[in-house]
């Protein structure tokens, strides 16, 4: 494998330049087109299976038929787990990025640490002059 072939989200390479995607989008507009057309062929072929009486009269065709249902089921059920899959790791890719670009970023917690000194800083001055009284139980 090459150096800049690697596509795991959580190995990416923490440069500036941009990270590959996981996959093309146009492979995810494939298997959704696909996922929706397994739908589609599943639902036809419940609700036709129904009403066939050939279905009723021959065993082996029953079977083959609803064995393709089932196969087809299946594919849809995997196709529907890949693609949540893919938008699992995108929202982590994007997270990350996210994270990335805020506290990860050294100039911003730099920022962020010295404005949390300075108010703690405003703070102590401010309660120099002032006695606590104690709490009445």
């Amino acid at each position: 494998m090459e150096d800049g072939a690697n596509l795991d989200p959580l190995d990416a390479d923490r440069s500036d330049k941009p990270q590959p995607p996981l996959a093309n989008e146009t492979w995810q507009k494939r298997w959704r087109i696909a996922g929706g057309v397994t739908v589609i062929i599943c639902a036809a072929m419940a609700a036709f299976g129904v009403d066939m009486q050939m279905l009723r009269d021959s065993t082996t065709l029953f079977l083959v038929y609803w064995g393709v249902f089932t196969l087809l089921f299946f594919a849809t059920l995997y196709i529907v787990a890949l693609d949540m899959r893919y938008i699992r790791a995108q929202h982590a890719i994007e997270a990350r990025d996210l994270f990335q670009e805020t506290l990860g970023d050294h100039e911003f917690r730099d920022a962020l640490n010295e404005a949390v000194r300075s108010a703690s800083n405003e703070d102590s001055k401010n309660d120099v002059g002032k006695t606590h009284e104690p709490r009445e139980s």
